[in-house]
């Protein structure tokens, strides 16, 4: 989990108005274990929450920002979105297809 999540999900309880004892009883969880969450950084060892607790701080805390920044650090995501990357080259060619078939089309 990335420093950016843990920011996010600590803000999102503060701007919620819980305190930590009043958002982990809500999420089911230890108020230590959320505390670990807020202040994970990325060389951290501690595990991160799960999918499903991530969905209940979002809901909780009425702030989707932190499911962004969950799945943007998940490395699967990272990968995907390596390999769908659109560079100029890739962009050419498909605007030069593109225009064949309406050259086509047309």
């Amino acid at each position: 989990m990335t420093s950016a999540v843990s920011t996010a999900i600590q803000q999102g309880r503060r701007m919620s108005h819980l305190s930590k004892e009043e958002a982990a009883h809500q999420l089911g969880i230890d108020p230590r274990t959320l505390s670990r969450y807020e202040t994970t950084t990325a060389r951290d060892a501690v595990k991160n929450p799960d999918e499903g607790l991530i969905a209940n701080m979002i809901r909780l805390y009425n702030d989707p920002l932190i499911g962004l920044l969950y799945l943007m650090a998940n490395p699967i995501v990272i990968e995907i979105c390596n390999r769908f990357t659109v560079t100029s080259e890739t962009a050419a060619k498909k605007e030069s297809i593109v225009a064949a078939r309406l050259r086509r089309e047309g």
